[in-house]
């Protein structure tokens, strides 16, 4: 899903703690959600080569 959408934003700020408990490891979770009334299984990734391209 792209971050452009609202519960896309608020799904990553609810996990973004969690995933980056280790700046240096990659991570990931999977969360299931209703969009567009569609159950939906959305995985959130985080990597440290990622979070350096987002910081620049």
């Amino acid at each position: 899903m792209p971050e452009t959408l609202t519960q896309a934003r608020e799904l990553i700020h609810a996990v973004a703690a969690e995933l980056m408990h280790d700046p240096a490891q990659e991570a990931s979770c999977t969360l299931g959600t209703v969009y567009g009334e569609v159950r939906q299984r959305w995985v959130v990734v985080y990597s440290p080569q990622a979070r350096q391209r987002a910081l620049k």
